[in-house]
């Protein structure tokens, strides 16, 4: 496992062009994994996550960090960060928790406002392939039908074309370019998902 993390780090740190003065924010940080490989590779480290036990876990294990607690339903905490504030943001894993394609909008249009020079979003999963997904995964936990429905029913599971992201960045945001990447073939589920770079 743990060579599989460091092989999909070094994959999105090849893909961020990041310097040691860069301020590099983790959207929906978890546990803190992807900030301790940051920590000390760019001058400042924010951590944006939405669980306080895991911001505690954070602060006890990775010091000087600074910490945002999120309101999953409300994008405001993000005006906590001034505009180009951040030089890097990075996401993992994250968009397919998003309860709709609105707040999906909302929290892009906030990560580019805070954000000098790139986002890169990691595992965004696939709608065209989304069928395909949930059957692999349900047959990974050896689940029925049923139970999978029943284990998964509260839990947001949201996908994305890449139409979505093109369409919308470049209705709203024309100026930005964008760039889609296969996942590395260490991810989990790697052929169901992709990742994007925003470019400023």
């Amino acid at each position: 496992q743990k060579k599989k993390f460091q092989k999909i780090t070094k994959f999105i740190k090849k893909r961020l062009n990041i310097t040691k003065n860069d301020k590099l924010l983790d959207f929906g940080s978890g546990n803190g994994a992807f900030i301790l490989f940051f920590k000390n590779k760019v001058k400042n480290l924010y951590s944006l996550e939405i669980s306080k036990p895991l911001i505690n876990f954070q602060k006890r294990n990775f010091g000087k960090i600074k910490y945002i607690i999120t309101n999953p339903y409300n994008v405001n905490f993000f005006r906590k960060i001034k505009n180009n504030e951040i030089d890097v943001t990075i996401s993992n894993s994250v968009f397919q928790y998003f309860y709709s394609e609105k707040y999906c909008k909302l929290i892009l249009a906030e990560m580019i406002r805070s954000t000098k020079k790139t986002i890169f979003i990691y595992d965004i999963k696939n709608k065209n392939k989304k069928n395909r997904y949930l059957e692999s995964v349900r047959k990974r936990q050896k689940l029925s039908l049923i139970d999978f429905k029943k284990k998964y029913k509260n839990t947001p599971q949201r996908f994305y074309t890449k139409a979505f992201f093109k369409n919308f960045l470049k209705k709203k945001f024309p100026q930005i370019r964008l760039k889609f990447f296969n996942l590395p073939k260490e991810a989990t589920d790697y052929e169901f998902g992709y990742c994007l770079k925003i470019i400023k």
